[in-house]
């Protein structure tokens, strides 16, 4: 089964399971996303825009996008500034 169908499959069971209405199903699971990727990063401002764009670029879309930057001194946040957006956290570590 490829992964599309998986979700969508685990959309049906979860609506009817929950009889949760198939109109508030797509926020329901929106709000807690299946696949977490966390994208670790230290001086990497070159790379981490390119991770972050390729994740982006997916056709899988229930998915969430963390990079963690351990004190970058370089410009890593300069780079993942355009990519605010509600699947998309920064945590920065001093």
């Amino acid at each position: 089964m490829a992964p599309k169908e998986v979700a969508v499959d685990r959309r049906r069971r979860m609506n009817k399971e929950t009889q949760v209405p198939a109109k508030k199903l797509k926020t329901l699971v929106s709000m807690k996303p299946i696949v977490s990727i966390v994208i670790p990063t230290f001086n990497r401002a070159e790379y981490v825009g390119q991770a972050v764009r390729s994740v982006f670029a997916q056709t899988f879309a229930d998915y969430e996008v963390i990079v963690v930057d351990d004190g970058s001194t370089d410009n890593t946040k300069e780079v993942l500034a355009p990519f605010k957006c509600a699947n998309f956290s920064l945590s920065l570590s001093a």
